[in-house]
């Protein structure tokens, strides 16, 4: 399956180029440049199609498999692009790989990931406290770079049950604000994904709110699956959602201690 039926890959070889964009602040971000123009594409599969934009699965002759995700060239790709640049030096964040634009599509390009999205599994007791921990430490470190995901859902978080590894992805929603103030203007608040989201909350513009409440009613929606839900996860959960506790508090409960 080509990537586009207007600009598949070509069937050609070669060494990484560069491409160029602007970054939210003026400054220019040089990337590699899409696999199209860098390595010979032995494979393409659709894995994902979220209406905006679909994800690829790329596997090249002799540099491993990648996921493209490609969207109209009419979105401004330019704060994804810097979010995943600041942000993939943490382990449970998808790791950037390239950028591409032309006059039809924006391919961003990224590790490809061995692991199943949140959406499609049911974690153990044991994983479910694992995930917990990881998620919170991945919000925390992006907060404390200046950026919010605003869109933590099941089907952005994939999960490794053998390696027990999470990993964040799409920062397609994400805005940066001052860590000292979090703030984010209205007319920049994205529409992101609504059962995952709180009026009240969207309302303080308070991106570290808006994303702790978003996981919090992830880790519910993951918490409900199991047979034998208890009251310490219930209460932390909690916590997560009621939109005035710290992300740095939680961790500090007692119950994480042994994940």
């Amino acid at each position: 399956m080509p990537l586009s039926p207007l600009i598949p890959f070509p069937q050609q070889s070669g060494n990484f180029s560069s491409s160029t964009f602007a970054d939210p602040l003026g400054n220019r971000i040089d990337t590699p440049a899409d696999l199209s123009a860098s390595f010979e594409i032995d494979a393409v599969e659709l894995i994902g199609d979220g209406g905006s934009a679909r994800v690829y699965k790329v596997q090249t002759v002799s540099s491993g498999s990648y996921a493209v995700k490609e969207m109209s060239a009419s979105r401004d790709p330019r704060t994804e692009i810097k979010a995943l640049q600041k942000l993939s030096i943490h382990p449970h964040v998808v790791h950037f790989v390239g950028s591409k634009k032309n006059d039809e599509t924006i391919r961003i390009t990224t590790d490809l990931i061995n692991a199943e999205s949140l959406q499609r599994q049911t974690p153990s007791a044991a994983d479910f406290k694992i995930i917990f921990k990881q998620l919170l430490q991945t919000l925390d470190f992006c907060h404390g770079e200046g950026i919010a995901h605003l869109d933590i859902k099941p089907a952005n978080l994939l999960w490794n049950a053998d390696s027990r590894e999470l990993k964040v992805i799409d920062f397609g929603e994400a805005r940066f604000f001052d860590p000292i103030c979090p703030f984010i203007e209205e007319a920049h608040l994205p529409i992101g994904t609504p059962q995952y989201r709180d009026d009240y909350l969207d309302a303080s513009l308070n991106p570290v709110r808006i994303d702790l409440y978003s996981a919090g009613v992830t880790l519910k929606e993951l918490f409900v699956q199991r047979a034998t839900p208890d009251q310490a996860t219930t209460r932390l959960i909690n916590r997560c959602l009621s939109g005035h506790e710290s992300i740095v508090s939680i961790l500090m409960d007692p119950w994480f201690d042994d994940a």
